[in-house]
């Protein structure tokens, strides 16, 4: 069974209330689970997009790679006008990380290597 293990802050200051969540451990899945999209401008320009589904950490790489839309990063880090934005974003990454952990442990413990033997008859 895949686990995942994270930090999570959240900090006043700068453009406003940040949090930053980072993947500190994992069994059976990668650490790399959040999902940016690559700006031409560089990696500081880069954008998040979601926490990974089953099929993105198979399809991107975990390193930022040249011609590649997509790629995967063990943290994030985003700031919010206000802490009612800011706690909301938090709570939905811990949702979906929760998500991701129970989605990937059935994807790999159901579907991905099981052969099945089908008879069809007429």
């Amino acid at each position: 069974m895949a686990t995942l293990t994270h930090t999570q802050q959240r900090t006043l200051g700068g453009a406003g209330y940040r949090v930053t969540d980072t993947v500190t451990a994992a069994t059976e899945m990668p650490l790399e689970v959040f999902v940016f999209q690559a700006d031409p401008a560089g990696p500081a320009s880069d954008t998040f997009r979601r926490v990974a589904h089953p099929v993105d950490i198979a399809e991107f790489p975990s390193v930022r790679t040249p011609g590649q839309l997509y790629y995967r990063r063990a943290s994030v880090a985003a700031e919010y006008p206000t802490a009612a934005d800011a706690r909301k974003f938090a709570e939905t990454l811990n949702e979906r990380l929760q998500r991701l952990v129970t989605d990937y442990t059935d994807v790999n413990g159901s579907f991905v290597g099981v052969d099945a033997n089908v008879v069809i008859t007429p």
